[in-house]
């Protein structure tokens, strides 16, 4: 049973082909933060390996996983085929995050070169590349990239171990935040957890995940993903990348950086629709 996304003294409820939502603003404290995921299930990409980034569409309520390479594929939310896709020409090959922009609706690639490339969420066709400028915000290989719900972009720079918010245009830096003293060295990978402000982030070098606050506060700490400490409990995952969250369900997935497989991991707390609550306010 999905768990409603309070909007504004009515609840949305979940229904055979999405959500319904009822009028007002929604109330994200309303929303009980997820604090931990457990394994689930997993699934083989097959031709696809090296996955290094995945978004979940969520007009479309779809799930899609890229390859370094740009080779990706469109998958339901219980995890079934639906088709392939291929990552625009600019986002390639070095395509190492990705994130969907509910307002714009388009989809976000990031390459290493710190390339933001928006794309149609389902044919992947360019509309806009944003080159973001690495030397004056000293950033570089970007390995990450998630919009909150204050509607500001979040940046993960694995070279200088950073996560740096920016304005949803690229533009201007808003703040920065050391993740290497959070235990978070090498970080590779960031998302939104539905139904809450807070990201979950991957750092490359222990094999961790942790759950933080926009400003850096630490949520929950870093722990082994795959292992039996939260956030991502379970499956034993040797090598973590392409995080992303589904808003529809409250799910974290988590794929293979070096295989072909994802992984889905489930809400402690149970589902939850919360896709009313990832529009930034």
């Amino acid at each position: 049973m999905l768990r409603p996304c309070a909007r504004g003294g009515e609840a949305s409820t979940s229904t055979s082909g999405g959500s319904t939502t009822g009028a007002g603003e929604c109330v994200i404290a309303d929303v009980p933060d997820t604090l931990g995921f457990v394994y689930s299930k997993s699934i083989d990409l097959g031709d696809i390996d090296t996955i290094q980034a995945s978004y979940y569409n969520i007009d479309a309520q779809e799930i899609v996983f890229f390859s370094y390479f740009g080779a990706g594929r469109r998958f339901s939310l219980d995890g079934q085929a639906l088709g392939d896709v291929t990552a625009p020409a600019d986002a390639l090959p070095k395509l190492d995050g990705a994130s969907y922009d509910q307002v714009g609706g388009v989809a976000l690639l990031i390459t290493q070169d710190c390339r933001l490339v928006e794309a149609d969420p389902v044919t992947l066709q360019p509309l806009k590349t944003i080159q973001l400028d690495v030397a004056e915000f000293k950033i570089g290989v970007c390995a990450g990239v998630a919009i909150g719900v204050d509607g500001n972009m979040y940046v993960i720079s694995w070279q200088t171990e950073e996560m740096v918010t920016m304005t949803r245009d690229g533009q201007t830096e808003l703040a920065r935040v050391n993740l290497a003293a959070l235990d978070l060295a090498r970080p590779d990978g960031i998302s939104l957890i539905a139904g809450s402000e807070n990201f979950l982030v991957l750092s490359s070098a222990k094999q961790q995940a942790a759950i933080l606050a926009p400003d850096g506060a630490v949520v929950v700490p870093p722990g082994p993903v795959g292992q039996m400490s939260p956030p991502l409990k379970g499956g034993m995952i040797v090598n973590s990348d392409a995080i992303l969250t589904v808003c529809g369900n409250g799910h974290a997935w988590v794929c293979d950086e070096y295989g072909t497989k994802c992984h889905d991991f489930v809400p402690e707390d149970g589902d939850k629709d919360a896709c009313a609550c990832t529009i930034p306010q």
